[in-house]
């Protein structure tokens, strides 16, 4: 309901204040007012132009005061929203508009009035935090207009680098594509037994054992110049200057060679057959040359990371060894850490697996004789601590890629990170 009054009528009022008619349940109306008289104050705020906002007290023909609410100047007589009462009053040459929201209940203590006076989750929030949302508004709208005129240079520069350095990028995506391939393939090997598809694993180990060293074979053969297997014995490669380029490319292509090489002695591994080295056992062998792999190739870096902190033509002297420092003190940290990991490694090693004990005919007789893992009848039987039976075979396999019981997941083995014949995806450039 929406109804107007001018300031010029009703000349009995007190200065200031503006009239409503009298309501024929006057505590209703005071429930109205008292309600809204929070919401009036932020609602209005922000919209009056200008540096006068005088506040005014809206009365009945009675006398009785109800809220405070603030003048808004408009260019005429403003419109209400349906469901809320509106009092319009010509002050000067603007017209003053005030909007009541719906009536609220006072009664209770959870009330709006009684939370705007006790100061918790009332509208004062709500404002805040819309001021809030509104200046993080602005602000990525400011720096969207930054970025967007700054973009097209970034795109310019980097197309410009990757025209320059295609070769050695491309060189890099390959190698990267080669080593998941070749050590998912490995992975797979690692987990068949003699007796599973014997000619495709044999074609795989022939096929790996050429493959591999015919890529590490183009990649020195190709870039025969530069002398990157001199990396491989901490010997600086032939480059005129070693900045950060020749760093990563270095550091990147002697990575992924020993991979290459870590893989292919993991293969050898793989094609032993059962009399020469258990299956029980390949797994720790995996485990042990994977930690080594990692400790040298950890070092490797270490040498064109020297030479390039090392060059003071353009940072000075005492700034170089101030960055050999730091790249001391990092590296040193690192390195400890993959010690500790290479002792550990060696006490797994040192120990001998055993991963439960041998069964009974009548516990074998309990399990139909028949191994759950490959579903044949039981070689070399082994029951584990849970009273599982199991080949040994089978149970290693599984052992070497999970700790828990086939069967009901009961944890019988240690962490078995890197006994499935995995290596390490991350390159060492540093």
């Amino acid at each position: 309901m929406t109804e107007s009054f001018h300031s010029h009528s009703h000349n009995h009022r007190p200065p200031g204040t503006l009239p409503i008619p009298s309501p024929p349940n006057s505590r209703g109306v005071a429930s109205l007012l008292n309600g809204a008289q929070g919401q009036l104050s932020h609602m209005v705020q922000g919209v009056i132009r200008g540096p006068v906002r005088p506040t005014f007290t809206m009365v009945n023909p009675n006398g009785q005061r109800f809220g405070v609410g603030h003048m808004v100047r408009t260019q005429g007589h403003g419109q209400g929203a349906q469901g809320t009462s509106q009092s319009n009053a010509h002050h000067a040459d603007h017209t003053v508009t005030v909007e009541l929201g719906p009536p609220a209940d006072t009664s209770g203590p959870d009330s709006p009035g009684t939370q705007d006076q006790s100061g918790g989750g009332g509208p004062s929030q709500l404002s805040d935090l819309a001021g809030v949302q509104g200046s993080a508004l602005m602000l990525l709208k400011m720096l969207a207009k930054s970025v967007e005129g700054v973009l097209p240079f970034i795109v310019l520069v980097f197309a410009k680098v990757m025209y320059d350095h295609r070769l050695g990028i491309l060189v890099l995506i390959g190698l990267c594509c080669t080593f998941h391939h070749v050590n998912n393939k490995l992975v797979r090997l690692a987990a068949l037994r003699e007796t599973h598809n014997f000619s495709e694993k044999l074609e795989n180990i022939a096929f790996l054992v050429l493959f591999l060293p015919a890529n590490i074979f183009c990649v020195y053969y190709f870039f025969d110049d530069q002398k990157l297997f001199r990396a491989l014995y901490f010997v600086s490669p032939q480059f005129d200057e070693m900045n950060v380029w020749n760093l990563l490319w270095i550091a990147g292509c002697t990575d992924f060679v020993v991979k290459f090489m870590t893989v292919f002695v993991k293969v050898i591994i793989v094609a032993l057959p059962r009399p020469l080295l258990a299956y029980r056992k390949k797994g720790k062998y995996y485990m042990l040359l994977e930690t080594l792999s990692q400790l040298y190739r950890s070092l490797l870096p270490v040498t064109p990371w020297f030479y390039f902190l090392l060059d003071d033509k353009h940072g000075g002297q005492w700034f170089s060894i101030f960055l050999l420092c730091l790249y001391a003190l990092f590296k040193g940290y690192h390195l400890l850490q993959r010690l500790r990991e290479m002792k550990g490694a060696v006490s797994k090693f040192s120990v001998d697996l055993s991963y439960g004990s041998v069964p009974g005919h009548a516990q074998l007789d309990s399990c139909d004789n028949c191994c759950a893992i490959c579903q044949d009848k039981f070689n070399s039987p082994v029951m584990l601590a849970c009273k599982h039976i199991f080949c040994e075979d089978c149970v290693a396999l599984w052992f070497d890629r999970d700790r828990t019981c086939p069967m009901c997941r009961a944890t019988i083995t240690d962490n078995p990170q890197w006994r499935d014949g995995s290596t390490w995806h991350g390159l060492q450039v540093y």
